[in-house]
């Protein structure tokens, strides 16, 4: 005897459907809906980060994120970060611009800076929360 893989009734081997709530039995399970992740990191070599933290640290220093977009465009590594700086740099600078809302959207850029300085210091790659999906840079 086999049972009903949705609510457990005993089935008979040789039915299709389950008598107790109408489920096909021999169907597979409906594949669960993915969840929404965050973007993926791109992965870099250990070489790319090594010689490229520095500058990746300097990325997310506001404006200063010009200096490794142009003197070390290329390492891949110091080009995500740079990217991820730039857009960081463009949202504070909105954010100074409109009060109280901006405010926020300062805190909100400044909480996104610290996260991934730390995270570069680390040597590990991180997306953004909400503004990782921008790519200005190629």
């Amino acid at each position: 005897m086999a049972f009903c893989p949705k609510c457990g009734t005993q089935i008979p081997e040789d039915t299709k459907f389950c008598p107790g709530c109408g489920a096909e039995v021999g169907a597979p399970a409906a594949p669960a809906a993915p969840a929404a992740a965050a973007p993926a990191a791109p992965t870099f070599t250990e070489e790319e980060i090594k010689a490229g933290q520095g500058w990746a640290i300097l990325a997310y220093l506001s404006w200063a994120c010009l200096f490794p977009m142009f003197l070390c465009k290329d390492n891949k590594y110091v080009r995500f970060n740079a990217n991820q700086g730039l857009v960081l740099a463009i949202f504070s600078t909105i954010g100074y611009c409109i009060p109280f809302i901006g405010w926020i959207l300062s805190i909100f850029c400044f909480v996104l800076t610290v996260m991934q300085l730390i995270a570069v210091c680390k040597k590990q790659t991180k997306v953004m929360p909400l503004l990782g999906k921008i790519k200005i840079l190629k």
